[in-house]
């Protein structure tokens, strides 16, 4: 995966979210009572065949997988944000767990973005200058 795959924002230090990388605006209509659930079967649809080809094909590098997992434990740290008051307009104990969830989604990602830092330094002082260069290209 490269970064202009992934469009994490990596590749200058800023948000993985940051407007162009999740697509700019929404073509949805507002009134659209399909877009948001055809959305959500998507998003579930393409996790399930990222697995699919991880557990089936080895050939990807490190980077790559922990790039991937950090963009979208952001993605899924973002929509929890919208979900909690959503939720609890149905559920208050619904909300709070969704609370709960979002802060742990929220820590994940900062471990996930020291992973990747790590990742880079320990490529760099292996000697693996091929590897090396990829994370030049990636941090």
């Amino acid at each position: 995966m490269s970064t202009s795959d992934a469009s994490s924002g990596s590749e200058v230090g800023g948000d993985p979210l940051e407007a162009g990388s999740v697509g700019g605006v929404s073509t949805a209509a507002a009134e659209d009572s399909t877009a948001v659930p055809t959305a959500l079967a998507g998003l579930i649809s393409s996790a399930r065949h990222a697995l699919r080809a991880v557990v089936s094909n080895p050939v990807y590098s490190p980077e790559a997988a922990v790039e991937a997992v950090e963009v979208v434990t952001a993605v899924l740290h973002r929509l929890s944000e919208h979900f909690e008051p959503y939720v609890g307009d149905y559920s208050p104990a619904g909300a709070e767990t969704m609370g709960r969830v979002r802060e742990s989604l929220e820590h994940a990602r900062a471990a996930l973005s020291e992973a990747r830092h790590i990742l880079s330094l320990d490529l760099v002082t292996s000697g693996d200058v091929a590897a090396a260069r990829l994370v030049a290209l990636v941090v």
